[in-house]
């Protein structure tokens, strides 16, 4: 007897009321499936979430290199800051200095998750009243929209409390 055929035998035989005697697994699939789907539609996120920090971090890569490259190309600091005095340099700069992490949008997008989050969950909480398997779920999504919410607070707290935000707003009114 396999390794598996027993780790099977013994979950079955824990499954079953007490008195009953125990019966043989009729498929490994029906073992197995109910571990592989959620392992693999976790992996599925992971790898998501992956792909697209590695595409952002690429694009901002891209962005700073190329904004450092036309930064070099000023020959002395009198032209860098006559460039800077121009509309055009303005906007270049603000752009280079907050490279795409306008802070208030990342906390907005926070905050819109939480509730999305808390708002499936207090959803799967009214489909208890028709199936108890919606308990656990329910439980997740309201302490991940939580953690979003909580998570969203802490960084306008530090956000003010650094002065990123207020740099922002100076930044995006050209001055």
């Amino acid at each position: 007897m396999n390794s598996i055929t027993l780790g099977a035998s013994i979950t079955l035989l824990l499954q079953q009321p007490p008195g009953t005697p125990p019966r043989p697994p009729d498929h490994l699939e029906s073992i197995l499936i109910p571990i592989i789907v959620p392992l693999g539609s976790f992996a599925m996120v992971v790898l998501l979430a992956w792909l697209k920090h590695r595409t952002n971090e690429a694009k901002l890569r891209t962005q700073s290199e190329a904004q450092r490259q036309l930064v070099e190309k000023f020959g002395s600091g009198k032209e860098l800051s006559e460039f800077m005095e121009t509309e055009g340099g303005r906007r270049f700069f603000s752009n280079f200095l907050a490279a795409d992490s306008n802070i208030q949008r990342q906390i907005e997008r926070t905050i819109r998750a939480g509730v999305i989050l808390i708002c499936a969950g207090l959803g799967c909480v009214a489909l208890l009243v028709r199936k108890a398997e919606f308990f656990y779920p329910a439980v997740i999504l309201i302490s991940l929209g939580a953690g979003f919410l909580i998570a969203a607070a802490v960084s306008l707290r530090l956000s003010k409390k650094w002065g990123l935000i207020q740099q922002e707003q100076r930044l995006s009114q050209g001055g």
